[in-house]
């Protein structure tokens, strides 16, 4: 099991190979939120998104993985998926995920929610990470460890949440 965000390597929805590593040489902080275009919180939370990755601008480096797990609400192929994104100007896109229940999360290309969920230190402390609808957000230091996380309803533009985006990591 990986230790650290930073060292999960990932492919965007098109094939890109991203390795979220190259956040710490820029010093980004990095948030991970498990999308679905049919959620009653969708247009709230893809509004806020964009709001929010504006305010940070090259200080975070943000990664949506749809999921239809919660609710069957995103049931598209992945072209529809993108395309739906694109227009709220959303297009850093990864594979659809499979993450409902920690049993599902067994896979290899699923290792990093197993890991936000259940392997990171904060989780390892006592804290419930499990993901519980869609819009989970998982915030995560440049190091790689785990700062936090926000519930569907909570909005990334929290005064807290800025503050963590603006305070350099030693």
């Amino acid at each position: 099991m990986k230790e650290s965000f930073n060292q999960f390597m990932m492919r965007t929805w098109d094939g890109k190979l991203i390795d979220p590593s190259y956040v710490r040489y820029r010093d980004m902080k990095s948030i991970v939120i498990n999308v679905a275009s049919k959620c009653g919180y969708t247009d709230d939370n893809y509004k806020q998104l964009v709001e929010f990755a504006n305010t940070v601008k090259d200080k975070v480096s943000i990664y949506l993985f749809p999921c239809n797990d919660f609710g069957q609400q995103e049931p598209g192929d992945i072209e529809e998926i993108v395309y739906f994104c694109d227009q709220y100007g959303l297009t850093d896109l990864y594979p659809t995920v499979k993450i409902m229940g920690k049993t599902s999360v067994v896979d290899e290309e699923n290792e990093l929610f197993q890991w936000l969920q259940y392997n990171n230190e904060m989780a390892k402390s006592g804290l419930d990470f499990g993901i519980t609808w869609n819009f989970h957000k998982f915030l995560i230091n440049t190091d790689g460890s785990m700062w936090g996380f926000c519930y569907p309803d909570e909005n990334l533009n929290d005064p807290e949440i800025i503050e963590w985006v603006n305070t350099k990591q030693e």
